[in-house]
């Protein structure tokens, strides 16, 4: 069975952290990088890129902290 997860713990990670998988995903993008099948890796790339924007967006607000 596999497991499910539902919450990743990002605590003590900043905006910058997130800014460099960004900058992997689209330097994998450049250089026509994929692993596996190419639709469900392009598939995959296009929502950790939706993601990955809204993390750093809600870290980039005024006042955003992720560790308490």
């Amino acid at each position: 069975m596999a497991a499910i997860i539902r919450d990743a713990d990002i605590e003590g990670l900043r905006a910058t952290h997130f800014e460099q998988l960004q900058g992997y995903l689209e330097r994998n993008e450049r250089e026509g990088v994929y692993y596996g099948n190419k639709d469900q890796y392009i598939k995959r790339q296009e929502e950790l890129k939706l993601w990955l924007n809204g993390v750093i967006c809600m870290l980039r607000t005024p006042g955003a902290r992720t560790k308490v």
